[in-house]
């Protein structure tokens, strides 16, 4: 039995939720609300203004009681962001990693913060309570292939695509916001 729940265990995989469809369609709203419905949960965003901003350290010494102080100011790569941020994500569980316009943000960051993040990420155990969430405004025909399998994996079920709604159904939904008004 107890090879039985060890294989079990082993086959847990990191929960990973990519909310993807057409521009506009409400992706933010909805992982907006997402997030809220988390409340209580650590949320860590790595979102670009967190990794590209130019964040500085600062680092004061003391020489002596008698001297001054020597402050040193070191730049932070957005590597070493990534790196900060995930040891917060471990110190805080459950946690959620939030990308939100993951397309740009795979485009903008670079391979070396990418290779960073993907490591980092293959590091947490499956079993950790980490959910990975992104968020895609895109074309179905714009999507980086390779973004999708590195974050997200290969399976469709990692996915929630928004579609457009037809125009039947948004005649149905009128008629039904005008019955209520109506009475």
């Amino acid at each position: 039995m107890l090879i039985f729940s060890d294989f079990d265990r082993s086959r847990v995989f990191r929960p990973r939720l990519l909310i993807r469809g057409a521009p506009g369609l409400g992706q933010q709203y909805l992982s907006g609300a997402l997030l809220s419905h988390f409340e209580g949960l650590h949320v860590q965003s790595f979102d670009l203004p967190t990794l590209l901003s130019d964040s500085t350290r600062v680092s004061i010494r003391i020489l002596a009681a008698t001297e001054l102080t020597l402050i040193r100011k070191t730049s932070q790569s957005p590597e070493a962001g990534v790196v900060q941020l995930f040891s917060e994500v471990r110190k805080h569980k459950p946690s959620v990693i939030y990308i939100p316009n993951v397309d740009s943000w795979y485009d903008t960051v670079g391979s070396t913060v990418i290779s960073t993040f993907t490591g980092l990420l293959r590091t947490l155990p499956p079993t950790d309570p980490v959910l990975l969430l992104g968020v895609l405004e895109s074309e179905p025909d714009y999507v980086n292939k390779h973004m999708l399998r590195d974050l997200f994996g290969f399976s469709k079920k990692n996915q929630f695509e928004l579609k457009r709604p037809h125009d039947v159904s948004l005649l149905k939904l009128v008629w039904r916001v005008v019955i209520r008004k109506r009475n």
